[in-house]
């Protein structure tokens, strides 16, 4: 009854889609879990890790960045059968599904790393992507997932990012403080 994308060079540890799957049974009202994410740069004959991709994403930041690799989730088939990636999306298409996929229910966190994202010389588009084309993929999610919002949908967002704010402000007060002293 579920599934999950593996690209052909990325890792899965062992106990990851047995977490997920418990985390699933345990939560019916879930459409998918995730677990946290290591992403590995290949440097000569080692991998480096470079960036974590850990803890709960909050639906108001997925719709500003995407912190789950597409192997990282697992999601119920039958309850998501009707989705489908959008072929208008040649980068971020990944994004545009788990977007997709917040729609119709809790994503759950497992915060155990069970999923490796390699980046090498062959691969990882989405971390090395143009700059150009980027912004044109950027583009596109704006415009299917901000343009045309629903008032309480914006009023969401908005106070997401108040929140944002008021942490970040907290923060720099804090680090000031500290020098001063």
């Amino acid at each position: 009854p579920y599934a999950l994308f593996l690209d052909d060079d990325d890792w899965l540890l062992p106990e990851h889609i047995e977490n997920l799957i418990s985390a699933l049974e345990g939560n019916p009202d879930a459409v998918a879990a995730y677990g946290d994410t290591a992403c590995l740069e290949q440097r000569n004959d080692d991998w480096v890790e470079i960036r974590r991709f850990s803890g709960p994403v909050e639906i108001q930041r997925l719709v500003f960045e995407n912190r789950l690799p597409i192997h990282a989730v697992l999601f119920c088939r039958e309850r998501l059968a009707h989705l489908r990636f959008d072929e208008a999306f040649d980068l971020f298409e990944d994004w545009d599904w788990w977007l997709q996929v917040s729609t119709h229910g809790r994503m759950l966190h497992v915060p155990k790393t069970g999923a490796i994202y390699r980046i090498h010389s062959a691969g990882g588009l989405g971390v090395r992507a143009d700059e150009k084309q980027a912004s044109a993929a950027l583009d596109q999610i704006i415009q299917k997932w901000h343009v045309g919002a629903r008032p309480e949908i914006i009023k969401e967002r908005l106070a997401y990012v108040r929140q944002l704010m008021v942490a970040l402000d907290a923060e720099q007060h804090n680090a000031t403080k500290l020098r001063e002293s």
